[in-house]
């Protein structure tokens, strides 16, 4: 919905968990902020959902350089 009116931001629709496999290719490169806008409250009051999973996710997409954000929404 916001791709055509934000040209230099990437979106990334897919599993939290596993945000490598959805956003990598030979093209990628680290993302500056991941913003999770309420997945983590949701994922929190469910059961099953490995929550260590989606943390370890986002950092693995996150640059290592200087600094990466998590944006946490709730």
């Amino acid at each position: 919905m916001y791709a055509a009116s934000c040209p230099h931001m990437n979106f990334a629709v897919g599993d939290a968990t596993r945000l490598q496999e959805v956003v990598w290719d030979e093209d990628a490169v680290p993302f500056d902020i991941v913003v999770d806008k309420g997945l983590l409250d949701a994922l929190m009051c469910g059961e099953g959902f490995d929550l260590e999973q989606l943390m370890k996710s986002t950092n693995d997409v996150l640059t290592k350089k200087e600094w990466g954000l998590h944006v946490l929404i709730c």
